[in-house]
């Protein structure tokens, strides 16, 4: 009898010197070397889809007012419209994404958008929220015809997450042609 209580001893001293272990791993700071930083993008719905794109690049989001369309301009770019005295061009990503046309309403939002020189605002259905995203998916499920090299992949909840910069740089945004 005195071996196996002599041999519990040693199996408590043991669980003992683990739980000591455990005690003193869990006790140090957690690093997260390796984790990529979390992209923090605004959420809009257009044309039945979510969409989001990094908050770095949204400067404003104002309420859909007096858009002045103008002749002799691609159709992807919906007019002007006044934004605090400012006057600036409005695009319809459906029309520049190839996505299905949808009408305008008072419901609808300008995300104004701003990179280095270039500012435009966005027509949006709704505007949701922001969130973060650390992981994307390559933007393989986007929706049929949709010009994927705008997107820089696809979050967990099934975000399209635009390429704001790509975006903001594309010189088709910039219209410079003259009347004939």
């Amino acid at each position: 009898m005195s071996e196996a209580f002599d041999e519990s001893l040693t199996d408590l001293e043991r669980n003992q010197r683990i739980l000591e272990q455990r005690a003193r791993a869990l006790a140090q700071p957690l690093t997260h070397q390796d984790e990529t930083p979390a992209v923090l993008y605004l959420m809009f719905r257009l044309a039945f889809e979510t969409f989001g794109i990094e908050s770095r690049f949204v400067r404003e989001v104002v309420p859909l007012k007096a858009l002045t369309p103008l002749p002799c301009v691609p159709a992807f770019v919906a007019g002007l419209m006044n934004v605090r005295g400012q006057v600036l061009s409005v695009i319809d990503l459906r029309q520049y994404l190839g996505l299905p046309e949808g009408g305008l309403s008072d419901l609808n939002k300008v995300i104004v958008l701003s990179h280095d020189e270039m500012e435009f605002g966005v027509l949006a259905d709704a505007v949701l929220e922001t969130d973060a995203a650390r992981e994307l998916q390559p933007p393989l499920a986007a929706p049929s015809g949709l010009r994927q090299e705008y997107f820089l992949g696809i979050t967990r909840d099934g975000v399209l997450l635009l390429d704001g910069q790509k975006l903001l740089c594309d010189g088709r945004i910039v219209v410079n042609q003259g009347m004939e």
